[in-house]
């Protein structure tokens, strides 16, 4: 017979098995830091060793936004399009939550496919306007190996036209 230690709520005198009761458990890590940082300078070139070359284009399809009060949420489908080979591409999903202060999102997404087989994570800010297109930059560490033996770090551009509000509420 089984311990009870092993499978939790099972009944002695029952004689069919249970299936052990698992615990899932997140990891969790704490640390402590203290360092320094400087805006990048567009004159000082050499602060750009840390980025990736341009290694991709990038669509942005079915962009939906809500915004309730600060928080925001963004949800679609980004596709990548290799820059030196046309035909390679790979369509994915896009899932991001922040805040949306004023005419200013701050969002951390998620890109992955369908399954997950391929994720990665990164940051965007957004001027986002309530009317009219929302235009800014996202930030990741790419997966890929840059040709230009640059760093791991990835920028780049977004650019969206709104298409229509499609509802405004007040909570």
């Amino acid at each position: 017979m089984f311990s009870n230690a092993a499978f939790i709520g099972m009944d002695k005198s029952d004689s069919s098995i249970s299936m052990p009761v698992q615990r899932v458990t997140k990891p969790v890590y704490i640390a402590h830091y203290q360092g320094s940082g400087i805006d990048l300078s567009t004159s000082d070139m050499s602060q750009l060793n840390s980025f990736h070359s341009q290694l991709y284009r990038y669509e942005f399809n079915n962009i939906r936004t809500s915004t309730i009060g600060e928080d925001i949420t963004l949800d679609g489908e980004i596709v990548w399009v290799d820059v030196k080979n046309k035909m390679r591409s790979n369509a994915f999903k896009i899932n991001a939550h922040g805040k949306h202060l004023g005419d200013t999102a701050a969002l951390s997404y998620k890109v992955h496919s369908d399954p997950e087989m391929e994720v990665w994570v990164g940051t965007m800010m957004l001027h986002m306007p309530r009317s009219g297109p929302a235009t800014g930059y996202w930030m990741t560490i790419h997966h890929d190996k840059d040709p230009a033996k640059t760093g791991p770090f990835s920028m780049g551009t977004i650019n969206v036209d709104r298409i229509t509000n499609i509802e405004r509420h007040t909570y």
